[in-house]
């Protein structure tokens, strides 16, 4: 049954902005306190509850690198953002803006891309750290390989590094993206998914093999991850046990996810993808429907220019509207918020449609 306007309203607890705390931000050290102040109060006038803060960069797709807060583990200095003005001890600014924002009521959000980094910086502090092959010896450009040990010890030292600094603040949750396998319906060949493979299958991971048995490939990569997410969220959980993880998904089958294996992992939310594409909203019924019957908070790029290596197109005002007459439309029932990304990059005009299009939900 399709839902009716009254009960999207009530169904919508995270209405939002995913905010690149220095990723795509217009000038070198990011986003400035009084900027967020502002963003707060906007918020707050506008009817939003939800804030999400984006802790990394990548230079492969925008000009700045790295986290943007300032590590106290060793092996994550080699990563901080120099020129991020929240990365410096002397000029950190988060933690009070956190605090603002939840006496605010904001439900306030870390976020990292888990395991997408730079090849070359990253290794300074984790030797062993990989980038996904592919059995011809292809590798991945910057996505590196969750079976790597060093890939999931960084993985795990960011997340707890940052909730160390901004937990007692008031954090609800920690987002994570990428954590699976980006190659296609392939998987990763390197030495240590390899490994994992024969012992927890018996069988030898190959090219032939892959092409011969692709669901039971699809099989053992969704309780692979879903181990490995598991993994990751109980020692997360051991030192932070009231901050919820979320994790990016549409439950890609080929990635690693699935929605029963995300649930024992005792990941609570979803966030699928909702709005890549210019003008074509007929993946969110199926995306829904995919990651069901985990609670789901639309990840919705916004963005209103392009970026390099970035294939996303970005939007205006009318693709906007389009997207919330799509949703107005959407018949499902674990459809419980909007995050919109990224503000940091967001015309006047796209961020006037955000505004107008979440009013129908007010």
């Amino acid at each position: 049954m399709q839902l009716t306007h009254s009960v999207m309203k009530n169904k919508f607890q995270h209405l939002g902005w995913q905010v690149g705390l220095s990723y795509q931000t217009p000038r070198p050290e990011g986003k400035r306190p009084d900027e967020l102040r502002q963003l707060i109060h906007e918020m707050r006038d506008h009817g939003m509850s939800f804030l999400s803060l984006m802790l990394l960069s990548y230079s492969y797709f925008d000009d700045h690198d790295g986290y943007s807060w300032p590590p106290r583990r060793q092996s994550l200095r080699c990563y901080r953002d120099e020129h991020s003005l929240n990365a410096d001890e002397k000029t950190e600014f988060l933690g009070d803006v956190i605090h603002e924002a939840c006496q605010a009521g904001l439900h306030v959000q870390l976020m990292d891309t888990w395991g997408v980094w730079n090849p070359e910086r990253i290794r300074k502090g984790y030797p062993g750290a990989a980038l996904q092959e592919l059995s011809d010896g292809r590798f991945a450009d910057w996505v590196h390989c969750p079976d790597v040990p060093d890939v999931y010890r960084c993985g795990r030292d960011e997340m707890l590094d940052s909730l160390e600094r901004y937990a007692a603040f008031g954090v609800r949750s920690y987002g994570i993206e990428s954590v699976g396998y980006w190659l296609g319906t392939s998987s990763c060949f390197c030495r240590h998914t390899r490994e994992a493979f024969a012992r927890e299958t018996g069988e030898t991971l190959t090219s032939e093999w892959v092409q011969a048995n692709q669901v039971s490939l699809r099989q053992w990569k969704q309780e692979h991850v879903g181990g490995i997410l598991k993994r990751l969220a109980d020692e997360v959980h051991a030192e932070f046990p009231k901050v919820e993880i979320w994790l990016h998904s549409t439950c890609d089958q080929d990635r690693g996810h699935s929605s029963t294996f995300i649930q024992k992992a005792g990941i609570p939310v979803v966030i699928p993808y909702m709005m890549h594409t210019a003008g074509d909203f007929s993946d969110i019924p199926q995306n829904l429907c995919a990651v069901s019957p985990l609670p789901a908070v639309g990840h919705v790029c916004v963005r209103s220019q392009p970026f390099k290596n970035y294939p996303v197109p970005p939007k205006n005002p009318d693709v906007i509207k389009s997207f919330f007459d799509a949703i107005e439309r959407t018949e499902a029932d674990n459809l419980i918020g909007l995050m919109f990304f990224n503000e940091s990059c967001v015309s006047r005009e796209n961020r006037r449609a955000v505004y107008d299009g979440i009013r129908r939900f007010l």
